[in-house]
């Protein structure tokens, strides 16, 4: 597998928390430029000069983990930078944002919005102009056509949301989607959903569903 730094600061790449995703980046980056892999406390103990000096990522799953590490960080002035792996195809005038993780066989169309602190796992088809808010983690096998999904939306596995140019679909901040949810209508209301049922009042940040 091959990765590319996006928001590259040209600093020491510094990778917060022990997931799995940080320590395939870590290894994979370790022998190309500085690099360092840290615990969040480890990060949040250190004085600012040493942070000024480096650039950071956290690839998590758990969204509320993702949100702790921006929020403990968030008077730190933090340089963040994103990853994307080089066999995912993306279209033309797509925007990445900032701690975001694009894994592998991903294809990500024209005009797609991708906010920062997401995770884009794999073998994802993502098409005409979606956009996918801060914090939100997609699992693989995913389709999203037409849709605006908000904060921290979580999708499971195999999850289909087929928006058309006349019925848009938009989702409620820090919603949950269980594996094999296909959803054909907006969402106005946080929680947790199998396809577009709603199963509980639990959101992204209180029900971890993958």
């Amino acid at each position: 597998m091959q990765y590319s730094i996006i928001h590259d600061h040209d600093l020491p790449l510094c990778f917060i928390g022990n997931t799995f995703h940080n320590h395939t980046l870590y290894n994979y980056f370790k022998n190309l430029r500085s690099c360092e892999h840290l615990s969040l406390e480890q990060v949040a103990s250190k004085d600012q000069t040493w942070i000024d000096g480096r650039q950071f990522m956290g690839v998590v799953t758990s969204i509320p983990f993702k949100k702790q590490i921006v929020d403990t960080l968030a008077n730190k002035n933090i340089k963040w930078f994103s990853a994307v792996t080089a066999n995912s195809h993306i279209g033309h005038n797509v925007k990445i944002g900032y701690n975001t993780f694009v894994n592998n066989f991903n294809v990500v169309y024209d005009d797609v919005v991708v906010g920062d602190h997401c995770t884009l796992a794999n073998h994802l088809a993502i098409s005409h102009c979606v956009v996918i808010g801060d914090f939100c983690h997609i699992s693989p096998f995913s389709y999203l056509c037409f849709t605006a999904l908000g904060t921290g939306v979580c999708i499971g596995l195999r999850g289909t949301f087929p928006g058309k140019p006349d019925n848009r679909l938009t989702v409620a901040d820090w919603s949950n989607f269980m594996l094999d949810s296909t959803v054909t209508d907006s969402i106005k209301t946080s929680g947790t959903y199998a396809g577009k049922r709603k199963q509980s009042d639990d959101t992204s940040l209180t029900l971890k569903i993958f």
